[in-house]
């Protein structure tokens, strides 16, 4: 069984795919992404991963960096009047 520092996932880079000014909006993307087997998390645009600070400055939406491609183009096909649930 490897040790926990082996496993790559702890360790995996994530970058921003996703900005928005409330954070229901980014939870909904989120949504979205998940059901695409994306691991989306959101931080605030200080990045802290909590948001209950009472004057928040926005929030982002992360994914690992190898499943950026994959996520924007969730993001594009639910963005394009097609795609529109």
């Amino acid at each position: 069984m490897p040790a926990a520092d082996d496993d790559q996932s702890v360790h995996e880079e994530f970058i921003t795919v996703a900005a928005f000014d409330l954070p229901h909006d980014a939870h909904m993307l989120i949504g979205r992404l998940n059901a695409g087997g994306i691991d989306a998390i959101m931080q605030d645009r200080d990045g802290f991963t909590f948001l209950n600070w009472p004057f928040n400055t926005g929030v982002r939406v992360l994914v690992p960096v190898g499943q950026a491609e994959q996520a924007r183009a969730i993001i594009a096909a639910s963005s394009s009047p097609s795609g529109a649930a």
